[in-house]
């Protein structure tokens, strides 16, 4: 049993589709298989581009349960490395900073920054030992505008092939210019995609955010990404922006522009700041939900001149989903809940996501399928007669 009934896995049209069934939320080993066939094939959008600018510069991060560096080269090229000692699986690095090289904390290992293996203490004696094969894994790691995205799946399409026409949409926003300002993290009781399907609701707003989200509206889902489920919305505002960016159009003056990059990413383009947000899977009830403020010191207006503006409403806004997504989580373990139907006018972007994760829980349970059929089964050998 995978915890997922295939029936689940078909993708129906927008006006006879119904929402995820409510396991997905809460079943264990659909939250495995989210990992190894979601999480583990999708570029994940890691940090910020400026904490690693210079040699030697790095951080820690974790994708689908797996411990990761990313560190800038003595020769200047970006790399992405698993975090784990080839010796005895302690962390090679923690946190943020500068190195020569990284060295595990147990029994003193050191590895470059290219990932191979420099120094092993007290081996002296032994043999048969193939130091390169003792290698820190490498993985694939992109850049774009202020952005640090790595893949663990080496046949992934580019991160570039994978955005689609999003980087030409956004192109006056300059985001290779900006550089994070502020940082909130908020550890929220649901599973991911709670978090990241309210996200991509409107419906809701009237109901849940009468009163913080009424100076917005929303227009028409404007960019699908085909076949990577990116998805591009534009929010219109009601009101005027205060402090408008210089270099954007008359549309981006007046628009808010929210990026969906599947499966668990998001970029707010306002015409002041712009909001990365992340949730990241902790458990199949539990979210790391991360926000980052990025900014663009080179124009005008400053920083602290919007901060209060941006910071407002958002933080009730915030607090409002959070509230609603942990109820969600719980009442998703009635035992009368169903999935429900979805409104074609208020949905259509839930759909598309949902789409999304069924066609590749499905890909990757055929792949399984496969696999296992072409294994040969283990040699049994006859037990003699005693």
């Amino acid at each position: 049993m995978t915890g997922i009934n295939p029936a689940d896995l078909l993708v129906r049209p927008l006006n006879q589709s119904s929402t995820l069934p409510s396991g997905w939320f809460t079943d264990p080993e659909v939250f495995e298989l989210e990992r190894e066939f979601i999480f583990s094939r999708t570029w994940q959008m890691v940090g910020a581009a400026q904490q690693v600018r210079e040699p030697g510069a790095y951080f820690t991060c974790e994708v689908a349960g797996e411990p990761l560096i990313v560190v800038r080269g003595h020769d200047n090229a970006l790399r992405t490395f698993s975090n784990v000692c080839r010796h005895k699986a302690a962390l090679v690095a923690h946190g943020e900073g500068t190195r020569s090289a990284f060295r595990c904390s147990y029994h003193g290992w050191t590895y470059g920054l290219d990932g191979r293996l420099r120094g092993t203490p007290h081996f002296e004696a032994v043999e048969c030992f193939d130091r390169e094969a003792a290698c820190l894994p490498s993985f694939r790691v992109e850049e774009w505008g202020a952005f640090t995205f790595l893949n663990l799946d080496p046949q992934a399409s580019g991160l570039l092939e994978t955005l689609g026409e999003i980087p030409g949409l956004v192109e006056r926003y300059r985001l290779d210019a900006l550089v994070p300002v502020s940082q909130e993290t908020y550890e929220v009781a649901c599973n991911w995609k709670v978090l990241a399907l309210n996200g991509i609701d409107c419906y809701h707003c009237p109901t849940i955010h009468p009163e913080t989200w009424c100076n917005y509206a929303e227009t028409e889902l404007m960019v699908r990404a085909e076949g990577t489920g990116g998805l591009a919305l534009g929010v219109q505002l009601l009101e005027p922006a205060p402090f408008p960016r210089s270099g954007l159009n008359e549309w981006e003056q007046n628009h808010i522009l929210s990026l969906r990059l599947f499966p668990n990413a998001a970029i707010t383009l306002t015409p002041q700041v712009v909001v990365v947000t992340r949730y990241i899977p902790v458990s199949p009830e539990r979210t790391v939900w991360s926000r980052f403020c990025y900014f663009d010191p080179s124009g005008k207006p400053t920083f602290e001149e919007v901060k209060d503006q941006y910071s407002g409403v958002r933080l009730k806004v915030l607090e409002e989903d959070i509230a609603v997504c942990e109820e969600i989580q719980k009442n998703l373990r009635s035992r009368y809940y169903r999935p429900g139907r979805l409104s074609v006018k208020r949905e259509y972007t839930q759909y598309h996501v949902e789409s999304r994760l069924r066609e590749m829980l499905a890909q990757g349970l055929r792949e399984r399928a496969t696999e296992s059929a072409v294994t040969p089964a283990p040699t049994q050998h006859a037990v003699p007669d005693q």
